[in-house]
């Protein structure tokens, strides 16, 4: 069932902490699910890039920044160029650009 919650925890050595719920996926209230997300662009930026609405296959792009408190306000960005869900997405090492295939 897609949702729009998102989630975030800390982690160490001891492993991952107390998940604690965050700002809502999505520049819209409609939840997605089987998009791809990558983290650690620019430093402290996620991308997330299409998925499925639960009806519909979806080009969205959306991205917020994210700190040790949490994920901030969600902003759509250009649409991926085709519609897309199950994909994967990463970043290059220097975490200034997103690949998904």
């Amino acid at each position: 069932m897609p949702t729009s919650a998102t989630y975030y925890a800390t982690f160490d050595s001891s492993g991952v902490g107390s998940w604690t719920a965050t700002t809502p996926y999505g520049s819209s209230p409609t939840p997605i699910e089987e998009q791809s997300c990558v983290a650690g662009l620019g430093g402290n930026a996620i991308v997330c890039v299409g998925g499925n609405t639960g009806t519909n296959v979806t080009s969205a792009v959306n991205y917020a920044t994210f700190s040790g408190l949490g994920i901030g306000s969600w902003a759509a960005s250009a649409l991926y160029p085709t519609l897309i869900e199950e994909q994967s997405c990463f970043a290059n090492a220097i975490g200034v650009t997103a690949y998904c295939v």
